[in-house]
């Protein structure tokens, strides 16, 4: 079955929009074993949306479509639905009133409940544009709103039509690992010797490491592969649904019932907002001081100023002293603290733009700290930070090993 997807929308085509929807449509299909062959963008333009059906559908397909389905003007998607399938709309009592529901009684509602007449419904619960399935002789097109998290939303209703109408005769097994501190050209020599027969093994580098993702008929064989990678690269993995070391360690804290805080410096906070956005993270994180300022680290974590003076807030024994002030500060069983330059300006001949002081530490043992240097932006720069810090904690509570004093 050839199943493609595609995104209409002038904002993807102008950049100021990511096409990460079809990111995570792919990822869905193919937790389940079916695989995307085509991703395609096209603007909001009755007549390029039409000519694109026209060219999918040459054979059977299954479609998944998303965006257009707005209420304003530009949003073009169902009058060239109307016009390709020959098929008329017709206002749809359930998406109305569970809309009324949740939104009270708006002018927009009944243009957003009109929906392809005897179309399958699939109930939008993050906002008002709903799903439609259409099936005719030359396959099947699934039309979702663009918004993002609206779309997540749907996608296992979505899903659950997929596996009906096109059922697996078999679905391969998978598998992923991810591991930290490493680059995608040191972990290819390494695994290259290791038997992949009657797997389909692919690496995906993410800043700071790799994730490894094997499909197989075969779960023992899948199993074992897994684990010797496990053993090539010891102390250095994690799992997580999101592939994400952020969930990992969330899941970590609150099975060890372990807490942690942050003192950041270059990262501005984006140590914090790693970790809260995951449910639950009042379990364990108890807060981060955003010491951006020297006055900061001075005044709220006790860095003294003549450690500022002499070393510098980006340096060894800036990031010591605000490790020892959140001890101080704070009840936490884990202290993670940054201090570096993100750049684009800031950098010096003996500390460049990428210098980060990273600081890890368990309450009543020796501090763990190293520096670490990463070119590129100022977004990238301070991504591998919070990756590399995570990791690092991650590495100390779940195999209780350092990272810079080891």
């Amino acid at each position: 079955m050839n199943i493609e997807i595609l995104a209409i929308g002038d904002e993807i085509l102008d950049g100021h929009t990511i096409n990460s929807n079809a990111a995570v449509i792919s990822r869905k299909l193919a937790s389940k074993g079916y695989v995307t062959n085509k991703h395609t963008v096209i603007p909001d333009c009755q007549d390029k949306i039409i000519q694109e059906f026209q060219e999918i559908f040459v054979e059977k397909t299954l479609l998944i479509c998303t965006g257009g389905l707005g209420p304003t003007e530009d949003d073009t998607t169902k009058k060239a639905i109307a016009s390709f399938f020959d098929v008329s709309f017709e206002i749809n009592n359930e998406v109305l009133t569970d809309m009324k529901h949740r939104y009270g009684d708006i002018s927009t509602l009944e243009n957003q409940s009109t929906v392809i007449k005897d179309a399958k419904m699939i109930l939008n619960p993050e906002g008002t544009a709903p799903g439609m399935v259409h099936f005719f002789d030359r396959g099947c097109v699934i039309f979702l709103p663009g918004v993002p998290n609206e779309l997540e939303a749907m996608l296992d209703q979505v899903m659950l039509y997929v596996e009906k109408a096109y059922p697996l005769s078999s679905v391969p097994f998978s598998k992923e690992v991810s591991l930290f501190n490493v680059k995608e050209s040191d972990v290819e020599p390494k695994i290259k010797t290791l038997n992949r027969k009657e797997l389909k093994v692919g690496s995906y580098p993410f800043l700071g490491g790799v994730q490894i993702r094997a499909f197989s008929q075969n779960e023992k064989k899948l199993t074992s592969y897994i684990n010797q990678i496990k053993n090539i690269f010891p102390n250095q993995y994690f799992f997580s649904d999101e592939h994400k070391i952020e969930q990992a360690l969330h899941n970590l804290l609150i099975r060890e019932k372990k807490t942690v805080a942050f003192a950041e410096s270059c990262s501005g906070g984006a140590l914090a907002a790693a970790m809260t956005k995951h449910p639950g993270s009042s379990e364990y994180f108890l807060g981060s001081v955003i010491s951006y300022s020297n006055q900061m680290k001075n005044r709220i974590l006790g860095v003294s100023k003549e450690t500022l003076d002499n070393f510098g807030a980006v340096s060894k024994e800036t990031v010591t002293e605000m490790l020892q002030g959140l001890f101080e500060q704070t009840t936490c069983d884990y202290a993670v603290a940054v201090s570096g330059i993100a750049g684009p300006t800031g950098g010096t001949k003996d500390k460049p733009v990428g210098t980060v002081y990273v600081g890890v530490a368990k309450r009543d043992n020796p501090f763990d700290i190293g520096i670490i240097y990463k070119k590129g932006s100022r977004k990238t720069i301070i991504a591998y930070t919070v990756n590399t810090a995570l990791s690092i904690l991650y590495r100390k509570i779940a195999f209780n090993k350092d990272t810079f004093n080891e």
